[in-house]
């Protein structure tokens, strides 16, 4: 049977191979979501294109309902796959198109995963700061179509504070650039805000130009085990009160780690009813880990502190597995909420 009509605008661009019906890719078991499981449909039709302007001819103005952005497990992958939409599987455009040392800046496809992008960074003494906890399969796109935070954001922001400008295709097939590829930049509208976070529904982002940053000379990772996800709470609102900024903060209540000590095999609940990650890095990381120490000695149960980057990553492993192993107990919903710093406590009380 032949395509609707509003589809064969793409047939000009998109090989016939890469356009034919089937079933969508099931998201694997192990990786992390975040938490709102899209509905998947039986019937919808991917296309996958290798360049910028093969989108151009995707019928973006017949009511398709989603497009996957990349990978950012839970959302844009998978949203809202009715009977007879379009999906764009960007997993083709996966390609680093410039990294610029001096400048500190990187061009690159919507498919790059995150973890790729930063090993190439760190070939020259840089790295992506954004840190998604999915980071091993999340792609570019996927973390500019939800504005994906991260571990890192409590220093470095999340991704829209790392995104400089785009490259994407709107709705009537027009191509766009927007931003700078400079730090500074001022002048019009926040167009590259605006897409960033959009989830699809303003455009098909084909390129990004992405901040870098200067790898830190030190890093200092703190865990700290408490009784209680209250008492946990309230050694990060002492943390607040001190001025101690750490790059990453991260806080696990005991049902999480009951869930990861099933999954993967630890004993993270036998030590405590939460558990705080913290990492400090820069020139003054020692110093800054040594003030956060002293402001969770009154409250923590127990405290470890390491510079060493593999005993580090096995640190953070129980927050990288969070998700997937909350998923093998059944579906996940998981939504944020924001609260003031100094009633963090206060609310998980209540």
């Amino acid at each position: 049977m032949p395509p609707p009509r509003c589809w064969r605008p793409c047939a000009a661009t998109c090989p016939a191979r890469r356009s034919t019906p089937r079933p969508p890719a099931r998201t694997p078991p192990t990786a992390p979501a975040a938490g709102r499981r899209a509905s998947r449909s039986r019937s919808s039709t991917p296309h996958t294109p290798s360049t910028s302007r093969q989108p151009c001819g995707t019928p973006t103005t017949c009511g398709y309902r989603s497009y996957r952005a990349g990978r950012e497990p839970g959302c844009p992958e998978g949203r809202a796959r009715a009977r007879g939409s379009v999906v764009l599987d960007l997993s083709r455009m996966n390609r680093v198109l410039e990294l610029s040392p001096e400048e500190q800046i990187a061009v690159v496809e919507p498919g790059v995963i995150t973890a790729e992008l930063d090993r190439t960074a760190g070939e020259f003494g840089l790295r992506y700061a954004p840190d998604p906890a999915s980071a091993a399969i999340s792609t570019i796109g996927g973390n500019i179509a939800t504005n994906a935070g991260g571990l890192r954001c409590a220093k470095y922001g999340v991704t829209r504070d790392a995104l400089l400008g785009l490259d994407a295709v709107l709705a009537d097939g027009t191509l766009v650039r927007t931003g700078r590829r400079t730090v500074k930049g001022v002048t019009g509208y926040d167009l590259t805000g605006l897409l960033t976070g959009s989830e699809g529904t303003l455009g098909v982002i084909t390129s990004a130009t992405l901040r870098l940053r200067p790898v830190p000379e030190e890093t200092v990772t703190v865990a700290a085990y408490f009784t209680t996800f209250a008492e946990g709470a309230e050694a990060v609102s002492a943390l607040t009160a001190a001025r101690v900024e750490p790059a990453m903060a991260e806080l696990l209540d005991g049902p999480v780690l009951g869930a990861v000590d099933d999954a993967q095999g630890t004993a993270l609940r036998s030590r405590g009813g939460a558990l705080l990650l913290l990492q400090c890095d820069g020139r003054g990381a020692a110093a800054e880990a040594d003030a956060a120490v002293r402001c969770l000695r009154g409250h923590a149960t127990s405290v470890e502190v390491t510079g060493d980057p593999a005993e580090a990553d096995r640190l953070l492993a129980a927050r990288r597995l969070a998700l997937p192993s909350l998923e093998r107990l059944g579906r996940v919903l998981i939504e944020d909420i924001a609260v003031p710093r100094s009633r963090l406590a206060a609310a998980v009380r209540e």
